[in-house]
């Protein structure tokens, strides 16, 4: 399941669509005892790797978030799940561990302006510089995503969202795996295609 990418995993600081948290508290990773579930490959497929070429030179990446530029890489085989972790999968996590995302100690997270209420919008006095459409909510969290008149009682079969790396990481060590690569993930989201845009 190992794979070799070509490449630095950690993202730029100056990312534009990877807000940072300057001026917030530092917070303490949280750790969990050892997860009484076991390592499964349910729901998982299992992609044969290769070499593609990894990256974007279009106008519409971002160069600062190493999207660019367009370089070979290679993969080794790799077992990637075949949707992304629900919300209902996320609250079974959560019930079972009784972990505090990210986003809910700082007490606020960024979200998409066009997902946020007409009332929770006149409260809004940060955006991300370069990255307007995010908006700071105070109250966003993986509960309450598009901010604290939300809910996720209606969604619990979308993705989960306001989840950190560091979040999901604790996630996918609970559940017994992983999390894929920048480049894996490039890879399996590509479908075999080249260079296209989406």
């Amino acid at each position: 399941m190992d794979a070799t990418p070509e490449m630095n995993p950690m993202p730029p600081t100056d990312a534009c669509c990877t807000p940072d948290r300057t001026g917030a508290t530092p917070q303490q990773p949280q750790t969990l005892s050892p997860s009484t579930r076991k390592s499964s490959d349910e729901g998982m497929v299992k992609l044969d790797g290769g070499e593609f070429l990894m990256g974007t030179e279009d106008k519409m990446g971002f160069p600062g978030d190493g999207e660019g530029p367009i370089r070979k890489v290679t993969v080794a085989p790799f077992l990637i799940d075949e949707a992304t972790v629900t919300n209902e999968q996320f609250t079974e996590f959560i019930d079972d561990t009784q972990y505090v995302t990210e986003a809910e100690r700082f007490g606020w997270s960024f979200s998409f302006h066009h997902f946020v209420s007409d009332t929770d919008a006149e409260s809004v006095e940060q955006r991300v510089a370069g990255a307007d459409w995010w908006w700071r909510m105070d109250g966003a969290d993986w509960r309450h995503p598009d901010g604290p008149e939300t809910d996720i009682s209606d969604r619990m079969d979308h993705p989960v969202t306001q989840v950190s790396f560091n979040d999901a990481n604790v996630f996918a060590k609970w559940a017994g795996k992983r999390l894929p690569t920048e480049a894996e993930w490039e890879f399996a989201a590509r479908g075999g295609h080249e260079q296209r845009r989406y």
